[in-house]
């Protein structure tokens, strides 16, 4: 994968991020973080066909690519949590993601293998069985109600300012169009979906809109 800092000084770099914004005087051990997250990373951008993801057929990172940036910070979070089982590190990446970028998105919330984010400001990814190649645009939430969550099948496109929260099932290829709410529903496969639960307005796509997104 194509890096705009090599692993050993993007560690550097963030480890100069955390001291700044966490100054309590501990040492965060991210060498190791960061690798791995890189390799969770270059599986993901290999994926997506956005401009700026690849390069000759080559995944592409930027550290100052704020969507990309974003999507490294959640790696590195979840890394922290499930393979190093430093929570403190995980908390503090956590919270720079959510200071820099706008985006909430617990450590501990599993994001599928392939995913995209767009813009990510006012983003709310709570805990959710969400399937591979997933879109969330900006001011998305996603979220409990009453104890269920949702569950998303593959190629699920969430534009800007929808929610999909309670004990959804969200087909394969649906897309949820901005500012739609989807309470407690299953939309079927293939379905573009407007307006709000209970008066939901659902038809059959005319096209797979994750392929914009992904190969």
């Amino acid at each position: 994968m194509r890096t705009s800092l090599a692993t050993g000084d993007l560690a550097r770099y963030l480890k100069a991020q955390l001291e700044s914004a966490f100054p309590d005087g501990r040492k965060p051990g991210v060498k190791a973080v960061v690798g791995h997250a890189l390799e969770r990373v270059e599986r993901s951008f290999s994926k997506i066909v956005l401009a700026g993801y690849s390069k000759e057929g080559e995944a592409t990172f930027s550290h100052l690519q704020g969507d990309q940036y974003a999507a490294f910070l959640y790696f590195a979070a979840n890394t922290a949590w499930r393979e190093a089982e430093d929570v403190e590190l995980a908390s503090k990446l956590f919270l720079l993601n959510k200071a820099l970028n706008g985006i909430v998105v617990m450590y501990d919330t599993i994001l599928p293998e392939v995913f995209v984010l767009m813009h990510t400001v006012g983003t709310v990814l709570g805990k959710a069985n969400y399937g591979n190649y997933f879109v969330a645009a900006q001011n998305v939430t996603v979220g409990m109600d009453r104890d269920a969550i949702p569950t998303f099948d593959e190629r699920v496109v969430l534009y800007g300012g929808s929610t999909v929260i309670g004990g959804c099932r969200i087909g394969n290829r649906v897309t949820v169009a901005s500012n739609a709410t989807v309470r407690g529903e299953t939309i079927a496969d293939g379905s573009i979906v407007a307006g709000s639960s209970p008066e939901l307005v659902v038809k059959p796509a005319t096209r797979d809109v994750s392929a914009l997104y992904f190969t």
